[in-house]
């Protein structure tokens, strides 16, 4: 139940196969929906069930072909008056059991620099959340709760030497770690300081089998009191398969963020995420990208690790490296 169904065909030779046709229906109904197979090699063949017919109580299909040299269209597999059943059941059905994975505790951090482990552009996250998938979801597909820190130092990049005005005498960082020395290309100039702490509700809905938006509400204490955020996301593509991610935040003072992220199952029990991010934080600033590769491995069905490595910059000599780890247990 909401997991992708093929019907698959091979044959030695297809060259005598002029067409072949799958009629199906949903358990019960009396009308069929026509589909024919696509490629999938030189001897196969192969169709994608209709989603909305991988659903309780299931499907039934009978096959046809059409050969090349006679045109005559002959049954391939099962007939209209009796076509071939597929039950599809939830196996999550049973009063009281839930998935496995239904309920998740989490915890993650990550130490993003941006400019040579110098300490005047780089920032912290962390986040401890719990989170709900519901059992037989319509449009509110799961929820989340948690809190979060986001602290951090930085300014602007100078885009060169800079001197008074008037004079050839260059300016000095006032402070940071270079204070009393003259400013640079690529320096961070004035650097402060920026705290965020919050809580938040994260609110996953179902817009279609395919894409699902992902909408989190934020409230917390910055440096001039309560203040809040905002996180939309859309994601492309199953939950637990290949998917791509787009998303937009903006947290206080603390800057804002654009993402794009592609996850992909290839490997059993390690999905791997490549995500490319814009962002102006901690501080609000100029803007940087990041550039991450983040890998969620598996132990049990009960227990899982997070591990990111990023590459971040500002300009080619303001840059940084980032890492960041986590962990989840389900149940």
């Amino acid at each position: 139940m909401h997991e992708a169904a093929w019907l698959v065909f091979s044959a030695a030779d297809w060259d005598h196969i002029a067409d072949i046709r799958v009629h199906l229906r949903a358990k019960g109904k009396q009308t069929y929906q026509l589909a024919r197979p696509e490629l999938s090699g030189p001897l196969h063949r192969r169709l994608r069930v209709p989603q909305a017919l991988v659903a309780e109580p299931g499907f039934e299909y009978f096959v046809e072909m059409t050969l090349t040299e006679s045109g005559e269209t002959k049954a391939l597999f099962a007939t209209p008056r009796a076509p071939a059943p597929v039950l599809v059941a939830d196996p999550f059905a049973e009063v009281g059991r839930r998935p496995v994975d239904a309920s998740t505790f989490r915890m993650v951090g990550e130490l993003v620099d941006f400019n040579r482990g110098r300490g005047d552009d780089q920032f912290l996250y962390a986040e401890v959340s719990v989170g709900y998938r519901l059992q037989d979801p319509k449009l509110l597909y799961a929820f989340e709760m948690g809190y979060g820190l986001l602290t951090g130092e930085g300014g602007a990049v100078a885009a060169g030497p800079v001197f008074e005005f008037g004079t050839n005498k260059p300016v000095n960082h006032a402070n940071g770690p270079k204070a009393g020395q003259p400013i640079a290309k690529d320096d961070t100039v004035d650097p402060r300081r920026s705290a965020f702490k919050y809580g938040y509700l994260q609110t996953e809905w179902a817009f279609h089998a395919s894409f699902h938006g992902i909408t989190r509400l934020v409230v917390g204490l910055g440096k001039d009191g309560i203040d809040s955020g905002l996180e939309l996301m859309g994601r492309i593509g199953p939950e637990r398969g290949t998917n791509l991610r787009l998303g937009f935040a903006t947290l206080a003072d603390t800057g804002r963020a654009g993402s794009v992220a592609l996850t992909t199952n290839v490997v059993e029990n390690l999905p791997i995420q490549g995500i490319f991010e814009v962002t102006n934080r901690p501080v609000g600033e100029d803007i940087g990208v990041r550039l991450i590769a983040q890998a969620d491995y598996k132990l049990n069905k009960h227990f899982g690790l997070t591990g990111r490595l990023g590459y971040n910059l500002r300009t080619i000599n303001h840059a940084g490296a980032s890492g960041g780890a986590g962990m989840v247990v389900s149940w």
